[in-house]
């Protein structure tokens, strides 16, 4: 009976210290990013402008607090901006798009794209030889359509890519 209780304690006793250090070892890993989710995380900040510094990086993944989006850590300021940006995207582009489509020939529409690395302004690409009035006649009716008209923006170009339309 006396070796029946020794084995019992020592199973428990057994049992505790390896489910204990697998605790303790799981709470590093989550204080802890790795370096693929660290360099998966400034990827993303570099293709969206924001701070790449490996100690802000770093910083922000350790912050309990942090903000997360697509698995991604920001802080609460990054995350306002990302969220902005992806309202600006869902809702406020597709008017936009459809806007200058009504006005412009599609043939004197060269692209449509979104600058990241420049606050995720929409960039319209329009061929040269568009004339100017009519630029200025469809952003004074950006103004109106939508409250972010500041991150819309004309450009000429020499060409017209069927693919970015």
């Amino acid at each position: 009976m006396r070796l029946i209780n020794h084995l019992l304690v020592f199973f428990v006793t057994f049992f505790l210290f390896f489910t204990s250090t697998s605790f303790v070892m799981a709470s590093e890993i989550n204080r802890n990013p790795t370096q693929m989710e660290l360099e998966k995380n400034i990827k993303l900040r570099k293709t969206l402008g924001f701070d790449i510094n490996r100690n802000h990086v770093l910083s922000i993944l350790n912050d309990e607090n942090k903000e997360e989006r697509f698995s991604y850590g920001f802080t609460k300021e990054e995350a306002k901006e990302f969220d902005r940006r992806m309202k600006f995207q869902k809702d406020e582009v597709p008017k936009i798009k459809q806007k200058v489509f009504e006005k412009i020939n599609e043939n004197n529409i060269g692209s449509f794209y979104i600058d990241q690395k420049n606050n995720g302004k929409l960039i319209l690409g329009i061929t040269v030889g568009t004339p100017k009035s009519t630029i200025e006649k469809i952003k004074k009716e950006i103004n109106e359509l939508t409250t972010e008209s500041e991150n819309v923006e004309f450009i000429f170009v020499h060409y017209r890519r069927i693919n970015d339309v």
